[in-house]
């Protein structure tokens, strides 16, 4: 299953190889990952991996964070106003932007 990087967490193992924007090997395929990877992969770039034997179920459960409200959720769309949001890239985007909304508002460092 494709994991967006920011629901990545150490243990999970990668079912295909890791590759860095210019083509360069990050991971192999069967590396369970650490923190260091996920840190590595946020500097690299990397938006997602392919993840072995994980649910969506499974997904949910772990991230246990509160959800945005509606007024969240509006000014985070509204940052992508002019963006078609049906591409890969800006729907991957967005989800990174939701996900660290979210880990503000857990952390209480909500942004006005």
């Amino acid at each position: 299953m494709r994991v967006q990087r920011s629901k990545l967490a150490p243990g999970m193992e990668v079912s295909e190889n890791v590759v860095h924007q210019d083509g360069r090997l990050l991971i192999p395929a069967g590396t369970e990952l650490t923190a260091r990877h996920i840190e590595a992969f946020e500097t690299s770039g990397v938006l997602a991996a392919e993840i072995a034997n994980v649910t969506r179920e499974e997904l949910e459960a772990q991230a246990n964070l509160p959800e945005l409200t509606k007024n969240e959720l509006e000014r985070v769309h509204g940052r992508f106003r002019y963006v078609d949001l049906e591409g890969e890239f800006a729907a991957a985007l967005l989800e990174e932007i939701v996900q660290r909304e979210r880990r503000l508002k857990a952390q209480g460092k909500e942004r006005s």
